[in-house]
């Protein structure tokens, strides 16, 4: 919810509408819509198949991003 003195908030929430309904991309969610009723704003994506990105650390990806780093020190 957006307090009735956040202006800037609410130009934000729509310059981002406008940009993501017009970018199309295999690596992004699609957004489906979204909702501007008052001080009641949200978007709505399109539904993650394979997992969100808890899941994804939970599954090891955390280990490699780790390992990665601790190469790039070396």
């Amino acid at each position: 919810m957006l307090s009735d003195s956040s202006r800037q908030g609410y130009d934000q929430f729509e310059a981002e509408v406008k940009l993501l309904l017009t970018v199309h991309h295999r690596n992004l969610t699609a957004l489906y819509g979204y909702c501007d009723e008052g001080n009641h704003v949200g978007l709505i994506y399109e539904c993650m198949a394979n997992g969100n990105l808890k899941e994804h650390l939970r599954a090891g990806l955390i280990e490699k991003c780790l390992f990665f780093f601790q190469l790039l020190k070396s």
